[in-house]
């Protein structure tokens, strides 16, 4: 029978051998053109970021702990001096979340985030864009300067995992900042526009809407139309949910905040469904543990009697 590691290299291998691309497809027939203009774009974009193998070894995340992450987000390219897409694989060692979730879907996640360990350069290009914002980077993280030339030595170590700490790195040349996304409850205006029956989130004031509702008025009287006949604006607040990112140092310090940048709305995270049962979150190759111990020990038991039978001769009884 083989192990659980044979099994796992078998279906990596797999995937590897019969990689396949990634293509779009309309839902329409006539937009044949812009699906091959997308289709270039999102192969130019996963070749950049070369996500056959993030994806391999998200794969093999996937089958040990169940839990794969991917980060996709819009950053900036220093070899090519652009902005462009960028995957990165999120440990999940680091990785926190609302642990109440059930939906397979994570349709009920309110919270994620996770730890970063970066160097004190990169904070100040990321979070340092003003003189004032740039000094503050420096009184919280300065004392790690002295330590920029040293790191520990337990590099390439699998045992790390188990001396992580939430405030503070492992590693003396490392910046610890704490990155998490709330799903929030703000109160917005929805506007239902009586003119072509839409109704859509307004960013400005009810205020606003009167006057854009008067210069429509304004508009259609000079067309000989009455004010009573006017298609208007209708206006009301109501609470949406909206997500929320926030970037702090472990002493509590605010080094960046907002309202999510993404035109989908919600946090770069990508989660695959869990391979759970009952929130009991596990890899595929938990399944066959019982199994591959119960070959241990048969295979135990005919080295034992290979060992200790006489001469190295094994004797089996057989039946007349």
């Amino acid at each position: 029978f083989p192990s659980h590691d044979t099994v796992a290299n078998s279906i990596v291998g797999q995937f590897r051998s019969d990689r396949g691309k990634s293509v779009i497809i309309s839902r329409t027939k006539d937009k044949g053109k812009e699906t091959e203009m997308l289709t270039n774009a999102l192969q130019s974009a996963l070749d950049k970021n070369d996500t056959k193998e993030l994806d391999a070894a998200s794969l093999i995340e996937k089958l040990v702990s169940g839990l794969p992450i991917q980060r996709v987000t819009f950053g900036y390219w220093p070899e090519d001096r652009r902005f462009d897409i960028k995957v990165n694989i999120v440990n999940p060692n680091y990785l926190f979340f609302n642990g109440d979730v059930e939906d397979v879907r994570w349709h009920d996640l309110r919270l994620i985030g996770r730890l970063i360990d970066t160097t004190y350069d990169n904070l100040l290009v990321a979070f340092g864009k003003t003189p004032a914002k740039a000094e503050k980077i420096k009184q919280i993280y300065g004392e790690s300067t002295r330590y920029k030339y040293y790191s520990n030595f337990r590099a390439l170590d699998s045992q790390r995992k188990y001396s992580l700490d939430f405030y503070m790195p492992d590693d003396d040349s490392k910046c610890r900042v704490v990155e998490a996304w709330e799903l929030k409850g703000i109160e917005t205006i929805v506007v239902h526009d009586w003119m072509d029956g839409t109704e859509t989130e307004f960013d400005g004031t009810m205020d606003d809407i009167n006057r854009l509702n008067m210069s429509r008025i304004q508009k259609y009287a000079a067309a000989g139309l009455p004010s009573d006949k006017v298609p208007l604006l209708e206006g009301r607040k109501e609470y949406r949910l909206r997500w929320f990112y926030g970037y702090y140092s472990p002493y509590g310090d605010i080094l960046d905040e907002g309202e999510t940048p993404y035109w989908h709305g919600s946090h770069p995270f990508v989660l695959p469904p869990l391979h759970a049962v009952d929130s009991d979150v596990h890899g595929l190759v938990h399944d066959l543990y019982d199994q591959q111990r119960q070959v241990n020990r048969l295979i135990t038991l005919q080295d034992f009697i290979l060992g200790t039978s006489a001469k190295n001769t094994l004797v089996i009884d057989v039946l007349s």
